[in-house]
């Protein structure tokens, strides 16, 4: 069980400017999803209020979001974005070209690892994603990450 309360109070304390509603780095970065892989079929998972589901969609993308969060889901920014959880990810095998995530893999238990990189695996051709290692966490106590691995930990795991 993913043991993080993603609600409002949860967003307001990592992101006190904007809370769910972070949309800082979304535009540069579906252009940057977009040179890179093209305009196929993309998934981003824990995309929050799915501002970068947007962004995609703006550029002419199919794109979806799932995220675990009841509250970002009625914040959403874009209709494409349902509830979903990456250790039971509701799409057919192989639907999405590109699947994506930015900061998802740190919340996701540790004994759950492999099975959601199984999910993340079958539902996409290519996996992009960003996440934060130990090493990158220290100094930050206004979220509560439950798997703290060192980048090496996860470049075995997510391969």
């Amino acid at each position: 069980m993913i043991e993080t309360n993603f609600d409002q109070s949860y967003y307001a304390g990592i992101w006190p400017e904007c809370g769910v509603h972070r949309h800082d780095y979304c535009e540069g970065l579906a252009r940057e999803l977009v040179q890179r892989y093209g305009k196929g079929r993309f998934l981003d998972i824990g995309t929050g209020c799915g501002y970068l589901v947007a962004c995609l969609c703006d550029l002419k993308v199919e794109a979806w979001g799932i995220d675990i969060s009841d509250y970002a889901i009625m914040n959403r920014c874009s209709p494409q974005v349902r509830r979903g959880d990456v250790r039971d990810i509701r799409f057919p095998n192989g639907f999405f070209n590109v699947v994506h995530s930015n900061g998802l893999w740190e919340y996701v238990p540790e004994e759950d690892v492999a099975l959601a990189w199984a999910e993340y695996k079958r539902v996409g051709r290519v996996q992009h994603h960003n996440y934060d290692a130990a090493e990158n966490l220290e100094g930050r106590p206004q979220d509560q990450p439950v798997t703290v691995k060192s980048r090496v930990w996860w470049e075995l795991q997510l391969v």
